[in-house]
């Protein structure tokens, strides 16, 4: 006599979600998993507690982005290549309209073995990387700092442009972010110039530690939250936690000593000259342009600093002197100051202040000088040597 068996249900999870959230998650692990050789080129899909998670990760850090959505089943975790299912997810909607992407969702069936997505009426396998991990990654730190998000990822922005993206150089890659209970400053530099500015935030604690100036600025559009946090695991930090929204990001803290560099921004007995912003960008674009023809465009350009005035001249071969227009200037000088200053990082300079007018703090010719507009940011320039 036979007798008939039942095989039992597959176990798995199926999640439905937004095509759109998905999609900026799969961005947002790929500043990991992606570029043209990733250490570990595979992601963790996770649904576990009602919540779908995508993690990537290498040595130094870790980003995991979660997804709002239904899930039904049990926890269920793979690994996939993160190349394939980036790739996978624009081809299944070509020439769709923007409208319809906004509004289309995804079905995501998931068991230990295997990732499958329907979207756009396919029914789409991902190749699935069975014996690959991630590497182990710490607890997420309880947050010390709470800092608004619109406010801290525009003075990071304008902070790292002056870090230093030589990985060889990595202390100067870093952002320097000193945490206290009532503000946040970062400082960066690349040994030429350096920046500076500050933040309000709501901490529990006074420390400082450096964070990764280009993975960080990468990071900051996937900041989906009013505020961010910072967290870190003691005061000797080994790892530090930034979570906003739906992202978390952990780092291995760099044992490296930030150079000391909080002196050059005391301008001590300085003269000044404060001119109107737009005007000072315009001569220094065209000094910049000027420059580029007229000698190498890193030759540095003349800045000279009279009563009432201020001069931007480009740089010339064989340092031919050039005339150029004068900008008025509320000065408080003794006679003429003139200095080189590169003209693309003075430029640079320039394009990071706010308010109507930017003010030049400088002392004795060939010292460095300093920029500020508006408000807190700081930004000084190591000036260049010119010939007498």
């Amino acid at each position: 006599m036979s007798v008939s068996t039942t095989a039992p249900a597959a176990v798995g999870a199926s999640i439905s979600t937004s095509y759109r959230d998905l999609v900026a998650a799969v961005k947002a692990v790929g500043l990991l998993a992606g570029g043209t050789r990733p250490a570990f080129p595979n992601i963790e899909v996770a649904a576990a507690d009602q919540t779908l998670t995508l993690t990537s990760a290498d040595t130094e850090s870790s980003v995991s982005v979660t997804v709002a959505g239904s899930i039904t089943g049990d926890e269920q975790r793979v690994m996939v290549s993160w190349a394939e299912l980036s790739k996978l997810l624009p081809a299944a909607v070509k020439g769709t309209s923007k409208r319809q992407l906004d509004q289309l969702d995804i079905n995501i069936d998931m068991t230990g073995e295997s990732l499958t997505l329907g979207v756009a009426g396919y029914e789409l396998p991902v190749t699935v990387a069975p014996d690959a991990q991630l590497p182990d990654m710490p607890a997420t730190t309880p947050g010390t700092h709470v800092v608004d998000r619109d406010e801290f990822a525009a003075m990071f922005t304008r902070v790292v442009a002056a870090a230093c993206t030589d990985e060889f150089l990595r202390t100067f890659t870093m952002v320097n972010t000193d945490l206290t209970a009532d503000s946040l400053t970062l400082t960066a530099t690349d040994r030429y110039r350096m920046s500076r500015g500050s933040v309000a935030c709501n901490g529990t604690s006074d420390q400082s530690v450096l964070l990764p100036g280009t993975l960080i600025a990468k990071l900051l559009p996937f900041c989906d939250g009013d505020q961010i946090t910072l967290g870190t695991d003691g005061e000797e930090a080994e790892w530090i936690t930034l979570h906003s929204g739906s992202l978390t990001v952990k780092i291995h803290a760099h044992n490296g000593s930030f150079p000391r560099i909080t002196h050059l921004f005391d301008m001590d007995n300085a003269d000044t000259a404060t001119v109107d912003r737009a005007e000072f960008r315009t001569a220094a674009d065209r000094a910049k342009a000027l420059t580029a023809v007229l000698a190498d465009r890193n030759t540095a350009a003349r800045i000279i600093v009279a009563p009432d005035t201020l001069t931007i001249a480009p740089g010339t071969r064989d340092d031919a002197r050039t005339a150029a227009p004068s900008i008025t200037a509320d000065t408080h000088v003794d006679g003429t100051w003139t200095g080189g200053a590169n003209p693309t990082y003075l430029v640079d300079a320039i394009a990071h202040l706010t308010g109507e007018t930017v003010t030049l703090e400088f002392t004795a010719p060939g010292k460095p000088i300093k920029l500020t507009g508006d408000d807190t940011f700081e930004h000084v320039l190591m000036l260049m040597r010119l010939p007498q």
